[in-house]
């Protein structure tokens, strides 16, 4: 039974980890169930499970957890998506679907889409296995430590990584046993593959790495321009990854797969999705091939233009981009 103010065991966020990570390990630490930790600090019939608790964290929330765990609240909502706003884009949106944020399509406490990519490797290495925040992020197809690409489902049951769901339909059993086994068939998510990602070359993968690891440094660059809010490179990454898979945007993709000599995605019937609803493999390579396009900016990106009969008008299609961008555009 849970008494006192302070948890028994309130362990502190490790680097980079993800909110609901940090939260199940807690009730590990405790030897007790996720729905007895909800109890405890947020008081019963709050239902945090049945949301995106990661996007969704609250001031309240956060409070509660600090005077719980004596940990700053500064440590606690660096563990949030929340702490993205400003530096990634430039509004979190709790409740529905955020730029750069993979979606959970939370329905009760399932997770339905693959909301949530991992490193078999960086779980291997950990001491105490984790989830970083990092890997909610759509752009993060490549472990930059390992060089390897991520996963975003069980290699054996193609299952969501819903880690806090282990518990689930076990009632004689007091706690989550572990954060690392899934939870529809209990493979071990350490022992899953280690690939060479794909690539048009060298210097676009290379450029993502960089993207991946430093990601949250607040400032960009793009050729000789440089950003004093990253947010500003990244919604023209985010716009020309989306716009490729147009019907008239698919020049760029067409026109970069031929540069590259590797057809990937251009001879395929493309659907109309948003870049973070996206299979993992082909949000990497359209991600990738944006990089690309952005290399020796802005002279490879005109002549791309050029080659492919794309106008001002038909690239930017009336949107709103950043300054730096259009200006060029429009020379």
């Amino acid at each position: 039974m849970l008494t006192g103010n302070l948890l028994p065991a309130h362990p502190h966020p490790k680097h980079d980890e993800l909110f609901s990570s940090w939260l199940t390990r807690i009730a590990m630490s405790n030897g007790i169930k996720l729905y007895t930790l909800g109890k405890a600090v947020f008081g019963s019939g709050t239902g945090i499970w049945n949301r995106d608790i990661d996007k969704s964290v609250t001031n309240e929330t956060i409070d509660c957890l600090c005077a719980k765990t004596g940990i700053s609240q500064s440590q606690i909502y660096a563990t949030t998506l929340r702490s993205y706003e400003g530096v990634l884009y430039a509004h979190h949106n709790p409740n529905g679907n955020t730029k750069w944020i993979l979606p959970a399509g939370v329905y009760h406490r399932t997770r339905r889409r693959n909301w949530l990519v991992y490193c078999p490797l960086c779980l291997f290495e950990d001491t105490t296995p984790y989830f970083r925040k990092s890997w909610r992020l759509a752009f993060h197809t490549v472990c930059d430590k390992h060089d390897s690409m991520m996963h975003d489902a069980c290699p054996t049951c193609n299952t969501p990584v819903v880690f806090f769901r282990r518990e689930l339909g076990h009632r004689s059993t007091l706690a989550i046993d572990s954060l690392i086994l899934c939870h529809q068939c209990g493979f071990d998510l350490r022992r899953a593959g280690a690939f060479s990602p794909l690539a048009p070359d060298a210097q676009s993968f290379i450029a993502l790495r960089s993207l991946i690891g430093l990601r949250d440094i607040g400032w960009w660059f793009c050729g000789e321009e440089t950003f004093n809010y990253s947010m500003q490179y990244l919604d023209v990454l985010h716009y020309i990854a989306t716009f490729m898979t147009s019907i008239i945007g698919k020049r760029l993709l067409v026109y970069v797969e031929h540069e590259a000599g590797y057809i990937r995605m251009s001879d395929k019937q493309l659907p109309r999705l948003p870049i973070e609803f996206r299979p993992l493999n082909d949000r990497h390579w359209l991600i990738l091939c944006t990089l690309w396009l952005l290399d020796e900016w802005p002279n490879r990106f005109i002549k791309a233009c050029r080659k492919t009969g794309l106008t001002v008008s038909r690239v930017t299609r009336s949107e709103q981009l950043p300054y730096w961008f259009e200006r060029v555009m429009r020379l």
